[in-house]
């Protein structure tokens, strides 16, 4: 048996005995969100009410109308089972999109996983969707090497119109041919899973229901003590929170410039994965709530980058250790008290400032490597198949 079904194998044990332990002691507080949500959904209740979040001990549902249609085959098993088998689609997921990945990358599939084990566990733990989030970065990456696109882009879409996240992940369409075919499947598809509720809602209640859902993603923000993210940090908070849209825009504008003056390098197998590592961090460091859980979706983007990269220098293994102790095992109360991790955390922002630093070195990485092909033309017309 190869190596990484060992992996397979025993990351499934773990899910069962994670998924267990926390029904046992009844912590299983997302997937209840996820479920009573959707059984609202499909009663025609609203689950971004004031009303709802009380019922649910100050939890906000989040997600959008698709979604439903995504946890509806879980929501409507018995309990348990859905529980048990939600956990599971996500762990499946995540060891074959890291099995599949293609390249440079399929050389190193045993430490990638090694390496991300624990923060997918994490997410496990506590029944988050992000774990599929980081799938769908995956999942379309290799479809797209894989030549189906049309696939792709619907894990994008799919991936977009339920939690917003996935939709920075189009940028990568530019990097393979046929860029406006493929922009064309994602406007059809994001319509098509946009308009699905429609199905449940009807048109009187289908406009009110996204509303909902947008005053419900910018009223949520209120508890600052879990949200790991550049614009929560000190000493910036002050100034970066406020501007926070500014700050997003304008790191996004910066490295939208650099990456079309790099359109020579579109084709070349470091330059996508490093601008798929760079967004998957991008959306978790300038996210204004990003829960430690959260943090999967960078901490895997990061692990690729590293391990495509030809070159490793003392810096970036430090980086590497770094990251993987304050987000992979910090987080563990067994393997680290939880006091001590408020106070590095949320109080020195220690792990924060060493991702920011981080993300500005790939960034930079991923660009200068193809200083040579740099240029200001922008690419009017790609013919190559």
């Amino acid at each position: 048996m190869k190596r990484e079904y060992i992996i397979f194998w025993l990351g499934v044990l773990a899910t069962l005995v994670i998924t267990s332990l926390e029904f046992f002691h009844e912590h299983a507080l997302n997937y209840v969100d996820y479920r009573d949500a959707t059984i609202n959904f499909f009663n025609g209740i609203s689950s971004y009410t004031t009303e709802y979040v009380r019922a649910h001990n100050g939890w906000y549902y989040l997600y959008s109308p698709v979604f439903h249609y995504l946890f509806a085959p879980f929501a409507f098993l018995p309990f348990y089972i859905g529980g048990y088998l939600w956990n599971l689609a996500g762990w499946v997921a995540f060891f074959f999109g890291v099995y599949l990945l293609p390249g440079e990358l399929s050389k190193h599939t045993m430490p990638l996983l090694l390496y991300t084990v624990l923060i997918v566990m994490q997410g496990i733990f506590a029944f988050q969707y992000n774990v599929l989030i980081g799938c769908f970065f995956l999942w379309a990456y290799v479809l797209m090497e894989r030549d189906c696109p049309f696939w792709a882009v619907a894990l994008i879409m799919l991936s977009a119109t339920t939690k917003i996240y996935g939709l920075i992940e189009l940028a990568l369409l530019l990097c393979y041919p046929k860029f406006w075919r493929n922009m064309g499947y994602a406007v059809l598809i994001g319509c098509g899973l946009l308009l699905i509720p429609m199905l449940q809602l009807g048109w009187s209640q289908f406009v009110p229901w996204y509303m909902d859902w947008f005053h419900a993603l910018t009223d949520h923000c209120e508890n600052t003590c879990s949200y790991l993210s550049v614009v929560w940090a000190q000493p910036t908070r002050a100034w970066l929170l406020p501007n926070m849209r500014i700050v997003q825009l304008v790191v996004l504008g910066v490295l939208s410039v650099m990456f079309f003056v790099c359109h020579k390098a579109w084709t070349e197998e470091y330059f996508k994965v490093g601008v798929l590592s760079v967004l998957m961090m991008y959306i978790v460091l300038f996210s204004e709530a990003a829960e430690p859980n959260t943090h999967l979706i960078s901490v895997v983007g990061f692990a690729m980058w590293y391990y495509s990269a030809e070159n490793r220098n003392l810096f970036t293994k430090i980086g590497y250790w770094c990251l993987f102790a304050f987000f992979s095992v910090m987080p563990i109360d067994i393997l680290f008290p939880a006091s001590w991790f408020e106070v590095i955390q949320y109080h020195w922002w220690v792990g924060v400032w060493i991702y920011t630093i981080l993300f500005f070195y790939v960034a930079w990485d991923v660009i200068s490597r193809y200083r040579d092909s740099w240029s200001c033309r922008f690419p009017v017309s790609r013919t190559k198949e």
